[in-house]
C-alpha cells in the first residue's frame, strides 16, 4: 500500500515537472511570436518562467510532505524489527486519519508479537525445567542401582522412583502435545449425545475410595468428592468434558480442605454450567488469569501446571469457555458449554 501511494505521488510529482515545463515552453513561444515591446515581452517570458519553477517546486515539495509520514512509518517499522519498542519507535511521528489507523495497528501487532515471544521463552525455560528434573531423578537412581547391586532394598527403591518419574514425563510429553494440537487447531472432538447425570456420575466414581493422585498427608484430614447433576443432554465431547472435570476435580484435591464439590445444571441461553469448588484458600483477582497459563497453575503435589490451560483451550474448542470465579469462601471454577455446538446439524 506504501509504496503504490509512494509511485502514484512520483507520477504525480513528473507530472507537475512537465506541466510546469509546457507552461513555461507555450508561453514563451507565444510572447516570442507576438509583436509587443521587447522589455515588455522580456519582462512576461521572465515571470512566465518564474511561476513555472515555482510550480515545479511547489509540485516537489508537495509530493515530499505528503510522502514524509510513509516515509516515517517504513523506517519505524524496521527499527521494531530491529528490537526498538514500537511506542518509542512511533511516537514522534505525528499522524492523523488511516495513517494512524495503520500506526496503531503496528503498535499493537509489535507488542502482541513481542508478548508471544517472551512467552515461548517462558514456556520452554519452563518446559527444560520440568523435563530436568525427572531426567536428573531417573539418571541418579539408575546410577544407585549399579552402585548398590547388591543390595536389594535399594535397588527396588531406585525402581520405584525410577517408574513414578518416567510416568511423570510421560504424562508431561502427553500434555505438551495435546496443549500444542490444540493451540495450532489440529485438536480434533467428536460430537455425541451427553446426557449431565451420567457424566457427573462417571466422574464420582472415577474419584470414589482413594481418589486418585490426591493421597492425604499422615494426619490430614481426607477430602471427598461430591456432586449434584441435573438431568440434561447436551450434544458435545463427552470424553473432552471428562476431561476437563477430571484435572479441576484433581486440582481441586491438592488444595482442598474437607471437599470438592462437583454441580451441572442447565442456565438460560441454551448453556449448561459445571461448576468445580474446593473449601481451600481463595483465588486472588491477581491470580484468576495467570493460572491458566502454562506451567503455572495447580503446581502443588507434583502437578505439572498445563491443566488448567489445557482444559482452558479444550472449552475454547467445544464452544464454551472456563473461567475462574470469584469466590471469599474457596476456590471455583466454572465450564460453560453450548448445549448445541453452533454447526450442529440434526
Amino acid at each position: 500500500m506504501i509504496m503504490s501511494l509512494r509511485a502514484r505521488l512520483g507520477a504525480l510529482a513528473a507530472l507537475l515537472v512537465l506541466g510546469g515545463l509546457a507552461v513555461g515552453g507555450i508561453a514563451a513561444w507565444v510572447i516570442v511570436s507576438d509583436v509587443t515591446h521587447r522589455d515588455a515581452r522580456a519582462a512576461v517570458v521572465v515571470g512566465t518562467a518564474t511561476v513555472a519553477v515555482l510550480l515545479v517546486i511547489g509540485g516537489v515539495l508537495l509530493v515530499h510532505r505528503q510522502l514524509a509520514p510513509f516515509l516515517h512509518l517504513v523506517r519505524a517499522s524496521r527499527e521494531i524489527t530491529q528490537g526498538r519498542h514500537p511506542d518509542e519507535a512511533l511516537g514522534s511521528i505525528r499522524l492523523d486519519g488511516e495513517l494512524a489507523e495503520i500506526a496503531d495497528g503496528m503498535r499493537t501487532l509489535a507488542l502482541r508479537l513481542r508478548e508471544i515471544d517472551a512467552t515461548d521463552r517462558r514456556f520452554l525455560m519452563s518446559i527444560s525445567h520440568e523435563l530436568r528434573t525427572p531426567l536428573t531423578a531417573i539418571t541418579g537412581h539408575a546410577q544407585a542401582i549399579e552402585d548398590f547391586a547388591d543390595e536389594p532394598e535399594m535397588r527396588g527403591q531406585s525402581v520405584q522412583v525410577i517408574r513414578k518419574e518416567a510416568e511423570r514425563l510421560e504424562r508431561l510429553v502427553e500434555d505438551i502435545v495435546d496443549l500444542a494440537r490444540l493451540r495450532s487447531n489440529r485438536f480434533t472432538t467428536v460430537t455425541e449425545s451427553v446426557y449431565l447425570d451420567e457424566l457427573g456420575e462417571h466422574l464420582l466414581a472415577i474419584f470414589d475410595g482413594s481418589s486418585p493422585g490426591a493421597e492425604p498427608a499422615p494426619g490430614a484430614a481426607r477430602v471427598d468428592v461430591a456432586g449434584d447433576f441435573e438431568h440434561v443432554m447436551l450434544h458435545s465431547d463427552g470424553q473432552r468434558i471428562l476431561q476437563i472435570l477430571r484435572n479441576l476435580v484433581g486440582n481441586g484435591l491438592r488444595y482442598a480442605d474437607t471437599t470438592v464439590t462437583v454441580t451441572g445444571e442447565r442456565t438460560s441461553g441454551g448453556h449448561v454450567k459445571l461448576a468445580v469448588f474446593n473449601d481451600g484458600e481463595p483465588i486472588s483477582e491477581l491470580q484468576r488469569e495467570r493460572i491458566f497459563e502454562p506451567f503455572v497453575g495447580t503446581k502443588r503435589e507434583g502437578g505439572l501446571g498445563l491443566g488448567l490451560a489445557i482444559g482452558r483451550e479444550l472449552a475454547w474448542a467445544l464452544g464454551g469457555n472456563l473461567r475462574c470465579v470469584d469466590r471469599v469462601d474457596g476456590a471455583e471454577f466454572e465450564l460453560l458449554l453450548p448445549l448445541e455446538p453452533p454447526d450442529f446439524d440434526r
